[in-house]
């Protein structure tokens, strides 16, 4: 009997050690997709920033490398199991931090994106923010930005969220005469990454 307990003990180690395998496995094929999915939409971000702004591409790319980025530290905080919609929004107006809750308001209740969600809008937020700070209403010392949002039920047991950014009391605006990275990401990268419905506004 000490031999079929001996042989019990060697197979459940084998199995264990199978298991811890199979889970290494499957981790590094999830790690190597999302790796090349980050790949492709650096390259995006870099095609479309030296086409827009070949003068300073090198900073613009740089800042929307690091808004990438900390979309990205909030999901490995989060074991890429989504993050939290306003923890992403206060990051990636991390900049205007002094004027959030007064000349920044945001209005939501919680939602959790998934990591898909949180890159896109992660990277609309970045653009919309740099482009409020710059022509928009953080651009001066009085507007203000409302950023909302709402989940609601177009049909039952279906969820869609709605977001909006608006701005008051800046300068003046007009359609841009070109398109921009900005509107890129803004308007289609989030109806290809998130089958959203888009309208912009000027």
């Amino acid at each position: 009997s000490d031999e079929i307990i001996g042989a019990n003990v060697v197979a459940e180690d084998i199995t264990d050690r199978k298991k811890h395998e199979e889970q290494i496995l499957l981790l590094m094929r999830e790690v190597n997709h999302r790796a090349k999915n980050m790949l492709g939409v650096v390259q995006a971000i870099a095609r479309h920033t030296v086409t827009s702004n070949p003068e300073d591409f090198v900073q613009r790319f740089s800042e929307r490398l690091q808004a990438l980025a900390m979309s990205q530290d909030l999901l490995i905080k989060n074991e890429w199991q989504g993050t939290d919609l306003t923890e992403l929004v206060r990051a990636q107006l991390a900049h205007f931090k002094d004027v959030i809750d007064t000349r920044v308001v945001l209005d939501g209740p919680p939602v959790r994106l998934t990591p898909a969600a949180t890159q896109t809008i992660g990277m609309a937020l970045h653009e919309l923010a740099t482009n409020a700070g710059k022509y928009g209403a953080l651009s001066n010392t009085y507007g203000q930005v409302e950023i909302g949002w709402k989940v609601y039920e177009p049909e039952p047991g279906k969820q869609r969220l709605s977001m909006s950014w608006v701005e008051s009391g800046g300068p003046p605006v007009s359609a841009p005469a070109r398109r921009g990275f900005g509107s890129t990401v803004v308007e289609s990268m989030a109806q290809m990454g998130l089958s959203a419905d888009v309208q912009l506004d000027y």
